[in-house]
């Protein structure tokens, strides 16, 4: 669901999402907390890394993957200032 200051989550491409707020923020120095669901060996290390792709004060992108781009079931994501 939708939290506080956030206006919308894009699906931009495999293991890629980009999340835009209402209200842009003051500035950059705003904190992303991330985390995902767990994974099996099967994955093979497909899941290995979620991070911040991009991060203006209009909002921010994640990228999820290891070698390659991986669509991960679950992405949990807080911002804070």
């Amino acid at each position: 669901g939708r939290g506080a200051n956030v206006a919308s989550i894009v699906d931009a491409g495999v293991g890629q999402y980009n999340v835009t707020f209402v209200k842009p923020m003051p500035d950059i120095n705003y904190v992303i907390l991330m985390g995902a669901t767990t994974y099996s060996t099967t994955d093979l290390g497909n899941y290995g890394a979620v991070k911040m792709g991009s991060k203006t004060v209009n909002g921010f992108s994640i990228v999820c993957g290891y070698l390659d781009y991986a669509d991960i079931p679950e992405i949990y994501f807080g911002v804070t200032y």
